[in-house]
């Protein structure tokens, strides 16, 4: 009888647990811990852009043999692949996601060509050019974190991509409306980054409130860390050194408002122009960053603005930035500033298209001392024609390029140089029709 008693009772205890043991497991299915990670979705989005030029160049000097003076060359017609992109991107898990891209530049670039092309392809007898050979890289590689997920103030993106200064640095070749980007980027991106297609390896917190601001800001390290600093001018010997920038850090901050429609339905790191009639607003925003103290600078400051209006058919943006340095040994810092303004105007057609005619000025001067000294200003007039938005257009533009100094546009001749490199160089004027394909 104890014994029937004593199991009667124990199964009514086991079934109980067991009950119990459902329960808590069915309360905790239907209400996971806040950092459980669920089965990651392995959906990949590849996508790919194509930006195709055919450009007849003029006017354009290079010091193409033994003496010092600039040759002219001979006008042109270069057809290439100005930008390749190829990528993929997803999101794994809740407020995770990733983008990676892939590039190949200027494949075909005629380097005597007057369009300025950072990556240049090797020549058909294996010449060096002054822009080394094109080569498949990583763009962009982005590891982006939304902290809540009922607001949007808070985003942590790392990786290596572009610093959040300077609206034209930003936003991305396939979506402006000029011809090429504004040469003023350049300028922007060698301070602050060190090179010219402006991505460095960094963690940025950004977010945007249901108001409209925006804000970034980001600590990178500048490509040039790590690079040898002679100690005496242009004579120095190979080798003889006071030191390197391994502890060359960038500060950036970018902060923007929105009056009227916002630019962006929520936050991210890509910008657009032109939003086809659907935006009535303007965005203003002030821009700055900051180097640590190198054997080389004392000081390398970077402090500007920018700003988008939108409304209706029109589009306007422009930026102006001012470059602070100071070498070492220096007292007085030496000044750049640099900027540009552009516009266009929508007209749309019965078939869907849409023609808009655009003109940008972009100009750069700067003060002896400076990295890049002297004048560089382009005027871009053109016609573009919308097929499906940014997605697919084509393009008709000229451009004129004219500057002195040692800058982007114009470099004085030093010394010889071999033929086929390029250390004193003018770019000239060209006439070009593109083809840009996002898809």
């Amino acid at each position: 009888m104890r014994k029937s008693i004593g199991a009667i009772a124990l199964l009514s205890s086991s079934l109980v647990f067991a009950q119990t043991t459902v329960e808590t497991a069915e309360k905790k299915d239907k209400n996971p811990a806040p950092f459980a990670l669920k089965t990651p979705d392995f959906k990949i989005e590849p996508y790919a852009q194509l930006q195709g030029w055919a450009v007849y160049s003029m006017d354009r000097s290079a010091q193409n043999d033994g003496d010092v003076a600039l040759d002219k060359t001979d006008p042109r017609l270069n057809l290439f692949f100005r930008r390749a992109r190829l990528g993929f991107r997803g999101k794994p898990y809740k407020n995770l996601s990733y983008q990676i891209s892939m590039y190949y530049d200027n494949a075909g670039h005629d380097s005597q060509a007057s369009t300025r092309a950072t990556t240049l392809p090797a020549t058909s007898s294996n010449g060096s050019t002054s822009g080394g050979p094109a080569t498949v890289g990583i763009w962009d590689s982005i590891l982006s974190w939304k902290v809540a997920d009922n607001s949007d103030m808070y985003h942590v993106t790392f990786g290596y991509f572009r610093p959040q200064i300077s609206r034209e640095s930003i936003t991305a070749a396939f979506n402006v409306n000029s011809f090429e980007k504004a040469p003023s980027q350049n300028y922007v991106r060698q301070a602050v980054i060190g090179r010219g297609f402006g991505r460095g390896t960094g963690i940025n917190v950004g977010g945007m409130s249901e108001g409209g601001f925006n804000y970034n800001v980001g600590v990178f390290n500048k490509v040039t860390t790590g690079e040898v600093v002679p100690t005496g001018g242009s004579g120095t010997t190979l080798g003889e050194t006071q030191g390197s920038d391994s502890a060359s850090l960038v500060y950036v901050g970018r902060a923007a408002w929105n009056f009227g429609d916002k630019e962006m339905d929520k936050y991210g790191l890509s910008y657009n122009i032109n939003y086809f009639g659907k935006r009535k607003g303007l965005t203003v925003a002030i821009n700055g960053s900051s180097q640590d103290r190198t054997p080389k600078y004392s000081a390398n400051d970077v402090i500007g603005g920018d700003i988008l209006f939108n409304w209706g058919a029109w589009q306007i943006d422009g930026e102006f930035f001012y470059i602070y340095k100071k070498n070492r040994g220096e007292k007085d810092y030496a000044r750049a500033r640099t900027g540009h303004l552009r516009g266009g105007y929508n007209f749309f057609l019965n078939n869907g298209t849409v023609l808009e005619p655009a003109v940008m000025v972009s100009g750069f001067y700067g003060e002896q001392g400076s990295d890049y000294t002297g004048r560089d200003l382009t005027v871009d007039v053109g016609l573009n024609w919308y097929l499906d938005q940014n997605r697919y257009k084509f393009y008709v533009h000229y451009v004129k390029q004219d500057g002195d100094g040692n800058n982007l546009v114009h470099k004085e001749p030093t010394g010889t140089a071999p033929a086929g490199l390029t250390s004193g160089f003018d770019y000239g004027d060209y006439a070009g029709v593109g083809l840009t394909l996002q898809i």
